[in-house]
């Protein structure tokens, strides 16, 4: 009895461990992994940088005048200094983070 019982035990785990489907496609679907980000070599960085100035320029009038100033530093009571964020338009016009940046 104890031996018949033994190999049906044994038998129940060895199914069991082959029935587990370790396929990749099933993997959660809220869970995704995010593409990698574009490379881009200085030029053409450069070439996409000039082509947004001159889209907000032509949006423009003639008579007008854009300037754009850089974020502040984020100081929170005193003692606590925060990695530097650039202010969005700036950043997206010029690719600049550096702080007491201007672009007119």
């Amino acid at each position: 009895m104890k031996n018949i019982l033994a190999i049906l035990t044994i038998l129940t785990v060895s199914l069991n461990g082959a029935a587990v489907n370790f396929d990749v496609k099933n993997e959660p679907k809220a869970i995704r992994v995010a593409p990698s980000a574009p490379k881009f070599t200085d030029a053409e960085r450069q070439t996409e940088l000039a082509k947004r100035r001159a889209k907000v320029t032509e949006a423009m009038s003639s008579d007008s005048m854009m300037i754009l100033f850089s974020a502040e530093p984020k100081n929170y009571a005193g003692d606590v200094d925060f990695m530097y964020r650039q202010e969005n338009n700036l950043y997206y016009l010029t690719n600049l983070k550096q702080r007491n940046a201007t672009l007119v």
